[in-house]
Parts: structure tokens; C-alpha cells; sequence
């Protein structure tokens, strides 16, 4: 919380360091690796976004029950990865990530549109 206070106000390395600190003490919440992969990505920082979205990917969602925002596990670290994917040059890796979470019922129509515009860009045009 204290993390997403200093994004509100746009403390991002405050915010940066604050995500790192939830991590070490939950390293099995994935809120704060997503939080802190938006916020590389916000910034153009993709590489190291991708960083730390592709180790999220790897962790299981929370066994503890606190699963506070269930959608992160479900599709959030997909579409921020994806975004970092695709900014990194990995446009296959990033458009299987994209249509995963357009296959989804539970992704919001504003995710939804942006998948579908970034899978449009790899369209060849005719």
C-alpha cells in the first residue's frame, strides 16, 4: 500500500523500491511484482520489466489465501509480460500472451482492446 501511495503521487522510485520491499516480505504475492512491472513499463523501461515479469510467471499463485486481487495472477502479469515482450523484441512471445488473455471471459473490455491492437500491429498489411 505504501508502494501504490508513492505511484499515486508519483514517487516512482520511492514506489520502485517500496514494490521491492513488498516482494521480500511475500515473495509469494504477485501484486507487487505486477505493480512494479506497470510501472518499468510506464517508464520505458522494458528490459527491466521483463525481468521481473518473466520470474513472476513462474511463481504460483498464493497458497496462503492471500490472494488479494485474484485477476493478477490470472491475467495481469500475462498482459504487462506481454507488453514488455513486445518492447523487447519477442513479438511471438508477446502476441501468445496477448491472445491468452483475450481467450479469458474475466479481462475488462480496456485490456481486451489493447490486445487486439497489438495483435493487429503484427498483422502484415495488405
Amino acid at each position: 500500500q505504501i508502494a501504490e501511495l508513492h505511484y499515486r503521487l508519483q514517487q516512482y522510485a520511492d514506489a520502485s523500491w517500496a514494490y521491492q520491499e513488498a516482494m521480500q516480505v511475500d515473495p509469494h504475492r504477485l501484486e507487487p511484482y505486477h505493480r512494479l512491472g506497470r510501472l518499468l513499463n510506464e517508464q520505458a523501461r522494458w528490459e527491466a520489466s521483463r525481468v521481473w515479469l518473466e520470474h513472476a510467471a513462474t511463481l504460483p499463485p498464493p497458497m496462503h489465501g492471500l490472494n488479494m486481487e485474484s485477476w493478477v495472477s490470472a491475467w495481469g502479469i500475462s498482459f504487462e509480460l506481454a507488453i514488455a515482450r513486445w518492447w523487447t523484441g519477442d513479438r511471438p512471445g508477446a502476441d501468445r500472451l496477448f491472445a491468452a488473455v483475450l481467450q479469458r471471459d474475466d479481462v475488462p473490455q480496456r485490456f481486451k482492446d489493447a490486445c487486439e491492437r497489438n495483435l493487429a500491429l503484427a498483422k502484415p498489411s495488405s
